[in-house]
C-alpha cells in the first residue's frame, strides 16, 4: 500500500489546512528500555524511555512540525520531491495528493495534521 499525503482546506473559519498522511511506514524499536519510531519515508524519528505508544505520539509531533514548518516556508513540495515523493503537476488545486512508492516489511501508520499557517 502506497504512502499518500491529502491536503485540503480546513472548513469554513479555521482559516487553516488539514493534512492526512495514510499508510506511512514506521520501524519501531527498544533496545534497553529506550523506544524509537522512525519514519524512512520522512527521516523523522521520535524517542520514548516510557512505551512504543509515547516513542509513536513523539514521532507523529515531530511529523507535525515537519509539515507546519514546510507548509509556513512554503518549501513542502521541494522537501518531499527531496524524499522521493511524487509531487502532483496541478498545483493550483486546493486538493493536492502526494504519493511514496510502497515500501514493504515495515508497518504502517496514518496520522491526521490540522495546519494553522
Amino acid at each position: 500500500m502506497n504512502a499518500t499525503i491529502s491536503i485540503s482546506q480546513a472548513p469554513e473559519g479555521d482559516g487553516g489546512i488539514l493534512l492526512e498522511v495514510t499508510n506511512y511506514p514506521v520501524a519501531i524499536s527498544n533496545k534497553g528500555g529506550k523506544w524509537t519510531a522512525f519514519s524512512p519515508i520522512f527521516k523523522v524519528l521520535g524517542f520514548s524511555s516510557e512505551s512504543e505508544e509515547a516513542a509513536l505520539g513523539d514521532l507523529e509531533q515531530s511529523l507535525s512540525l515537519f509539515f507546519k514548518v514546510h507548509l509556513k516556508n512554503g518549501t513542502l513540495d521541494e522537501a518531499l520531491e527531496n524524499f522521493g515523493w511524487k509531487v502532483p503537476f496541478l498545483k493550483e488545486r486546493e486538493d493536492l495528493k502526494f504519493r511514496f512508492p510502497t515500501m514493504s516489511r515495515i508497518p504502517v501508520q496514518s496520522l491526521n495534521v490540522p495546519v494553522y499557517a
